[in-house]
C-alpha cells in the first residue's frame, strides 16, 4: 500500500489495469459506505447531472421529480444546490 491511500495495491492485478488516485478513492468509498444511501430529488425545470464532490460518482436527474439514491457523503454538497432537496424515506 502506498502513504494515503488505504485500497491494496492488489486492486490493479484485480482489474487488469494501473488505478489513479480518484480509481483508488471510489474503491474505498465503495467499501466503507455500502449499502448507505440518502434519496433526493430534483425540482428543477430540465435535467441535472451533478458529480459527488466526495465520492466523483455522477448523479443524472433525468427530469423535473427525478429522485436518486445518493452517497450521504455528497448529500451535504448537493443540498446547497437550491434545485435539489432531500427527501424522508
Amino acid at each position: 500500500m502506498s502513504g494515503l491511500d488505504t485500497v491494496p495495491d492488489d486492486i490493479e492485478a484485480a482489474w487488469g489495469t494501473r488505478v489513479g488516485v480518484g480509481e483508488r478513492r471510489a474503491a474505498r468509498v465503495g467499501r466503507v459506505e455500502r449499502g448507505r444511501r440518502v434519496l433526493m430529488e430534483y425540482v428543477g425545470r430540465t435535467a441535472l447531472v451533478v458529480t459527488g464532490p466526495y465520492t466523483g460518482e455522477r448523479y443524472r436527474f433525468d427530469q423535473p421529480g427525478s429522485r436518486l439514491s445518493v452517497d450521504p457523503r455528497d448529500q451535504q454538497s448537493m443540498l446547497s444546490l437550491p434545485m435539489l432537496r432531500s427527501v424522508a424515506i
